[in-house]
Order: structure tokens, then sequence, then C-alpha cells
């Protein structure tokens, strides 16, 4: 099911809307491009700041013990974590997967991060009950938009 929205994501399109996987695809990658482009030539440190500048304002209300009256800039945080390309063991027992998880702070709706692991990919989604009640339910369009995507590659 795809929305019929279009999601803006630091002012570009976030192809929530387009019903082609291949498009959409192509359309997620220009965007990342873009926003990594817009990266480049800064430092670690200013990279750095300008990330926690996005953030802060989150960070600033749950400190102040969080007001409904004060809403942050986002609610989504959707992030990417590379992870070990080896798998790895303790005492001899093999890791089979690594499941990322966040801590969604006041006002915030959902986190979405993806991990690697060796060849996989590992999905972590936290949501708060009240704004996400039937966070079950996007597992299951995670589920089939991965298939649909897979089928569109080949993979």
């Amino acid at each position: 099911m795809v929305d019929t929205r279009t999601s803006k994501i630091a002012g570009r399109v976030a192809a929530t809307n387009v019903a082609d996987p291949g498009e959409r695809l192509r359309q997620i990658l220009s965007s990342m491009s873009h926003g990594k482009a817009s990266l480049q030539g800064l430092s670690q440190l200013q990279a750095t700041l300008l990330s926690f500048s996005t953030m802060a304002p989150m960070i600033l209300v749950s400190a102040l013990g969080g007001t409904t009256r004060v809403r942050p800039p986002f609610n989504l945080v959707i992030s990417n974590v590379p992870g070990p390309k080896k798998p790895l063991y303790w005492q001899g027992a093999r890791l089979e997967g690594i499941y990322p998880m966040s801590i969604p702070s006041h006002g915030q709706a959902l986190n979405i991060t993806v991990t690697s692991y060796v060849d996989e990919l590992e999905f972590g989604i936290t949501g708060c009950r009240r704004s996400v009640p039937h966070l079950q339910r996007l597992l299951g369009h995670l589920e089939s938009s991965l298939a649909e995507l897979e089928a569109t590659v080949g993979a």
C-alpha cells in the first residue's frame, strides 16, 4: 500500500507516493545523493555540529521535562548504521543477528534504524504507542515493500 501523499525530507520528496518500486528507489537514491553532497566539504566537527543543531530542539524539550505545547521539528527518525562485514563470535558461539533499537524522545512518534550484519540488513522499529498504535501493520508493509523491491532488482 503506497501513501498517496507526498512526504518531504529536508525539502526533498521522499518518494512515499511513488507506486513503482524501481522508480521509488531511483528517487530515494537521488535524494540520498543530494543529502550526502550537501555534507561533502564539511569537516567531521562541522558535520557533527550540523547534526546536533537539527536534534537540539528535541533534546532541549526533553531536558526541560517535555511539554505538549512545544512540538519538535520532526517526529520520525530514520537512520542506517553500517555493521560488521564478518561474523562475530563470543566464546565460540556465532552471533546470528543484530537488532537495532532506539529510545524515542519526547514528541518522536517513530524511529526506524537499519543496520547491516555480514550479508543481511536488520531493521529495528520503535514507536510511540499513542502516535503509532498499530506498529505491527508497519512491519507488514515493510515486508511487502521489500519483496516488491527485491523482485524489481532481481535479488
